[in-house]
């Protein structure tokens, strides 16, 4: 789900999505491999705070990413 000018509540329906997402990949180990339930944990991890990873769902810099960025 992308959204223009998030609100708050739509960023916690957002990241909601992704924990039933992961949970569902970890329920789906029989079929999928346990891997897939770390990875989907860690993708969103991966697009908010390592560069030059790009966060796809929220094209902007957070306060905390653009400290670490020293932009």
């Amino acid at each position: 789900m992308r959204f223009e000018n998030p609100t708050k509540w739509e960023l916690f329906l957002d990241g909601f999505h992704n924990i039933c997402y992961a949970l569902e990949c970890y329920n789906d180990g029989h079929r999928w491999g346990y891997g897939e339930f770390w990875e989907a944990l860690s993708s969103g991890w991966y697009g908010e705070y390592i560069y030059p990873y790009d966060d796809l769902h929220h094209p902007y810099l957070s306060d905390e990413r653009v400290l670490r960025l020293g932009k």
